[in-house]
Order: C-alpha cells, then sequence, then structure tokens
C-alpha cells in the first residue's frame, strides 16, 4: 500500500481513483476536482520486481537515504504535489541508469503534463511556455550552464514568470513543477 502525506489524498488513473486514505478505488467524481489523469492502469496486485528494486537502489549507490528521496520524489508526481519546492539532481557515470529514470517519472507524469528541454532554453519565453501546466519537468545531460540561474530558482520555488504560446500574448503564471536534472559530473 501507498503511504501518504496531508494533503490531496486522491490519485486519478486511467479508469478510476485512487484514494490514499482508505486504500480504495474509487470511480471518477466531478467533486473530486481533479484536473490530470496518470496515463496507466492502478493494478492493487502489482508487485516490484527484482530486478526493479536493484535499479532504483543501483541509483541511489545502495544509500537507504538516497533510495527514500528518490521513492518521495515519484510519490509526489503522483500527488501532482510541489507545496516543497523541490528539485531533484542525480548525477553519476554514462550508462547509471539516469535515463532509464527520466523515463519513468516522465511516463508517470505523463505527455501532457511533463516537459523536458536544456537549461538554456530557459531564456526562451516560448519554452518556459510548457512548463504551465507541467508536473514535471526534467533538465537532461546537463554539463555546464552559464547562464542566470534566477530562472530556474523561480521555477523549482514557483515564483511568477513570464512565457509566450507561440503567435500569443505573453502570460505571467506560478509553476507547480517537479524539477529533475541528471548529468554525468557533479555540476558545479
Amino acid at each position: 500500500s501507498i503511504k501518504t502525506v496531508p494533503g490531496n489524498t486522491k490519485v486519478p488513473f486511467k479508469k478510476g481513483v485512487l484514494d490514499l486514505k482508505t486504500q480504495e478505488f474509487l470511480e471518477f467524481q466531478k467533486n473530486m476536482n481533479l484536473t490530470y489523469k496518470l496515463e496507466i492502469n492502478y493494478d492493487p496486485d502489482a508487485t516490484i520486481s527484482a530486478k526493479s528494486l536493484e535499479f532504483f537502489n543501483q541509483l541511489a549507490s545502495n544509500k537507504p537515504e538516497a533510495l527514500l528521496v528518490i521513492k518521495l520524489f515519484i510519490y509526489l508526481i503522483l500527488k501532482r504535489e510541489n507545496k516543497y519546492q523541490l528539485a531533484l539532481y542525480l548525477w553519476g557515470a554514462a550508462g547509471s541508469g539516469k535515463s532509464v529514470f527520466e523515463n519513468l517519472l516522465l511516463s508517470l507524469g505523463g505527455s501532457k503534463n511533463s516537459s523536458s528541454f536544456s537549461l538554456n532554453e530557459l531564456n526562451n519565453l516560448h519554452s518556459l511556455y510548457t512548463l504551465k501546466d507541467s508536473i514535471l519537468s526534467v533538465f537532461p545531460d546537463v554539463s555546464k550552464f552559464k547562464g542566470d540561474p534566477s530562472k530556474l530558482k523561480a521555477i523549482v520555488s514557483g515564483d511568477l514568470i513570464g512565457a509566450r504560446q507561440l503567435y500569443k500574448d505573453k502570460i505571467s503564471f506560478n509553476p507547480k513543477t517537479l524539477v529533475l536534472i541528471t548529468s554525468n559530473m557533479l555540476w558545479e
């Protein structure tokens, strides 16, 4: 079973809603005020395979604290929760599983609710528009960034940012996205 923290206790899947408090699988109802749906089916009998456990432990360098952070990040994506204003930074050698993890998170977030782009695109108002409804923003394979980090800070902390859809007027919004940054070496 999935443990919960205070706040929203409902996770919408393709064919219904899991109430984390009661562990009941419910039909969608308008009064649940859910604005998204995971693009996967809920299976109450599903278990995590030994190979998957091995992958997550490898990703966390066999450190229980790091594994807990990874689990909590996944949980926050499932709950569409960013009130904690978090970013996760993973670095490791090529082939260490970062890209597999990115793809897993993008799948959990859903193609309509996730974005992936380079840090250099933070200066592009059109790119920033993709953050408007994103629950997850992935910045893969960061090697160096010489730009102004204040835009990234604003995104992580949910500060007001400006963006523009092609051929539309500029808008301002507070992003509610979780941020994942990956690189092959520790980024300074």
